[in-house]
């Protein structure tokens, strides 16, 4: 019966839901759905039905313990979906295992200044983002996570931070200051699963300062004495081929005393991708980044690399692409233990996660795995 809701939950939305909403700008769609979201879930009824409607339920193999946390699916929900954590409630009901909010600053910026932050390019099934940062505050965020708290409201956080400045004189030290104060407002909450350091976000000068050694260096050893009582990640940059993350590598593996693993990766350059000649480019194409299909097969290499070069000694969140239970799977054995869904929710509709869910149960009991830990870097063990 699960199964059968879901199919048809999943067929619904594709075949009308989707069509309204895509006749609307991504920005205009996103405010309102977050408006009417954020008044219907506040009431059980609605959040049981949606489970039921979807066709949610519990597999017992997709369980793991992650960093002294049950949790009860590898697949997620990746930052940029809900980026203040407003939606919790709702996310609570799609069967996924975490959520990551963000990306968060300590205080609220926008560097887009009003510009729209989505172009969707719905041939290539995907949507670019602006790449100037405009992000909410920690605070607002820790706030919400509080209210949101309750009986079936448990799917568990990750707070991902933007890793930038926040005036115009920027300066490296500003950068590592917002972040130790960030962190310490964390600390004062036991309700995150970990933090996320996106070392990715451009600052307003256009710059990825953290995405170079010295740069990460410099951060990582400013957080050295900071009390963190969560796992530290790091989200990786998307680059052009998987060694070219080796250097970020270095870094992190003289500070894994502090860093538990890294997110890989998603973002990539809109004029590095190829992109259906059915869609229409945005303006000033260098300004945005690129979600979804274009990002699968480079995020699963540089898991596999990630996994390889440091033996599996980083946990890895894996994101990029995943629109199917094949996608999360190659990634889970590519080296990922969990894996983030942003774009495919957008694409194939809330169903989705728990239809993944069932296609992962299948491929592990086919492959002879008795847990999705087990399959966590197995194409490593049999190549």
């Amino acid at each position: 019966m699960a199964y059968i809701l879901n199919f048809f939950s999943r067929l619904g939305y594709v075949a009308l839901i989707r069509q309204v909403v895509f006749l609307f700008t991504p920005d205009a769609i996103h405010n309102y759905m977050v408006l009417v979201m954020r008044r219907v879930q506040q009431y059980t009824l609605y959040r049981r039905m949606s489970r039921v409607l979807y066709g949610v339920r519990q597999y017992p193999v997709l369980q793991q313990t992650f960093h002294g946390q049950l949790i009860i699916s590898p697949i997620g929900v990746a930052a940029g979906f809900d980026k203040s954590l407003e939606l919790r409630p709702l996310i609570s009901t799609l069967g996924v295992g975490f959520m990551t909010a963000g990306s968060l600053t300590y205080a609220a910026i926008d560097f887009a200044k009003g510009e729209k932050m989505y172009h969707r390019l719905r041939y290539t099934r995907s949507v670019a983002v602006r790449a100037q940062l405009r992000a909410e505050s920690v605070e607002v965020a820790l706030n919400n996570l509080k209210k949101s708290t309750g009986e079936d409201v448990e799917v568990p956080a990750i707070i991902s931070l933007a890793v930038s400045g926040v005036t115009v004189d920027w300066r490296l030290r500003e950068a590592v200051d917002a972040t130790k104060a960030s962190l310490e407002l964390i600390a004062k909450t036991t309700d995150v699963l970990a933090v996320e350091l996106h070392i990715g976000c451009v600052n307003k000068q256009g710059e990825q300062p953290f995405c170079a050694p010295e740069g990460l260096e410099e951060l990582l050893g400013g957080l050295k004495n900071i009390a963190i009582n969560v796992p530290l990640y790091i989200k990786l940059p998307s680059v052009e081929e998987p060694g070219d993350i080796a250097p970020i590598l270095t870094v992190l593996m003289r500070h894994n005393d502090r860093v538990s693993g890294v997110t890989v990766a998603n973002l990539r350059p809109l004029e590095s991708v190829m992109v259906d000649p059915r869609d229409d480019r945005p303006p000033r194409v260098d300004a945005w980044r690129i979600s979804g299909a274009p990002t699968r097969a480079t995020s699963t290499e540089i898991i596999r690399y990630v996994y390889k070069k440091t033996n599996g000694s980083l946990t890895i969140i894996g994101v990029g692409g995943v629109a199917s239970a094949q996608d999360a799977y190659e990634k889970i054995r590519a080296g990922a233990s969990l894996v983030g869904m942003f774009t495919g929710i957008i694409f194939g509709g809330p169903a989705l996660p728990a239809h993944v869910n069932r296609g992962l149960a299948l491929r592990l009991k086919k492959d002879g795995f008795q847990s999705i830990s087990e399959a966590v870097g197995a194409d490593h063990r049999t190549s």
